[in-house]
Order: C-alpha cells, then structure tokens, then sequence
C-alpha cells in the first residue's frame, strides 16, 4: 500500500439525503479512481463501516451502510419553532436583544409569521426575545455536545491512520459545525496531523448549493 484514505462522514450534522448524495458521489470516484496500492478506510462519528482495504465490494458495500446518526434524528425531530441553525442560536447567545443583529430578527419574524410557531408567546411582555433566547441555549448546548462526539471521532481516525505507511489523507465529508467551544481539541487534532504528515480536506456533502432564502 502506498496511499491511504479515510472518508470521514460527519453523520451528526448532515441529513440522510445529503450522506446519500456523498455517498453514491464517493461510490463513483473510487470505482472508477482506486488504484492496487491504495487503502480506503470508511468511518462515522459512532463506528467504523470498513477498515482500510482495496476491495472494491468491501468499499462500496461499507459505504451503502451509511446513515444519519440516530442523535442527529432526534435531535431533528425536537426541533423547536423558530427552527434555529447552530450558528444562528450561538449569535443570539453572544448578543442581547437587538433589533439590528440579523440572527435576532429573522429568529423574531419566524416567531410572529410562521404558523407553525403559534405556541410562541409573542404577545406577553419581554416575549417572543425571552423565549428564543432560552431555545438558542438550548441549540448551543446540544450543539456542543455534538461537536464533542464528532472531535473526538475525527481525532480518532487521524491517531489511526497516521500510523500507516505512505501518503495518507483524511477527508472530512460535514456540512460543518461549530468547533469554538472545543478550540482545544481541534487544536490537538491538528497539531497530530501536521506532526504526523496527515493531510485533512474537507467537502460539504450537500456539494455546490445557493443556501440563501431568496436565491435563484
């Protein structure tokens, strides 16, 4: 063997469709790119579908295991009104209530327009900004603990491979998530890599998307 690859799938943040979409993408290059002397490895943040192999069946049989992680779908299915991304729900924490910080706002609209946030108590005093405040939390903190799981796993992977011979690469397949609170770990998992001369990219399993709500 002289290159090794492991495809690490980010199953907590990324949805069954978008994996499924990473997957048969994955499942054409390597079919028509594996080369006899490449090794490819298939894990998630809860478990390793395949270890590294040059088995073509084995690879593509691993990669067709692949799902949403059971705490990502739940986590989906408690899904609050307003629907806040991670990202929205860390601004609102980091800023009081301000009618010029974007988060805030387009999280207010949702909660007065969308009749799906009916239960929102919108019209008592210090309402809807109290309510949102307190599911922004929330988010962050389940976030975290996500981002915890996903760090730990990632660190695993790039601890293993980096103990094989020849090239080896880490691709990290995420819509991306919020690491600010676990700089740390991230740190140390870089840190590993450079000193072990382990390569990481990174791809959005969604691919190229407009992710804006009024784009054409």
């Amino acid at each position: 063997p002289q290159r090794f690859l492991a495809l690490y799938f980010d199953d907590l943040n990324a949805s069954d469709a978008n994996l499924m979409q990473a997957r048969d993408a994955a499942d054409r290059y390597l079919a028509a790119n594996l080369r006899p002397t490449d090794r490819v490895g298939i894990f998630t943040s809860g478990t390793r579908l395949s270890d590294f192999t040059g088995d073509p069946k084995q690879i593509h049989d691993a990669l067709f295991k692949l799902h949403a992680s059971p705490l990502a779908l739940t986590l989906a299915k408690n899904q609050d009104c307003p629907d806040l991304s991670d990202y929205q729900a860390q601004q609102i924490t980091d800023y009081q209530w301000d009618e010029n910080i974007d988060a805030w706002q387009i999280a207010i609209d949702e909660a007065r327009n969308d009749p799906r946030c009916a239960r929102v108590p919108v019209g008592q005093p210090g309402e809807p900004q109290r309510y949102i405040a307190s599911l922004a939390r929330r988010v962050v903190e389940q976030a975290q603990v996500q981002v915890r799981a996903n760090l730990q796993a990632l660190g695993q992977v790039v601890k293993y491979i980096s103990q094989m011979p020849g090239q080896r690469t880490v691709l990290l397949v995420s819509p991306g998530f919020l690491s600010r609170s676990e700089q740390d770990q991230l740190d140390g998992i870089i840190d590993h890599a450079l000193r072990s001369q382990v390569v990481i990219s990174s791809l959005d399993p969604k691919g190229l998307t407009n992710v804006t709500r009024e784009g054409d």
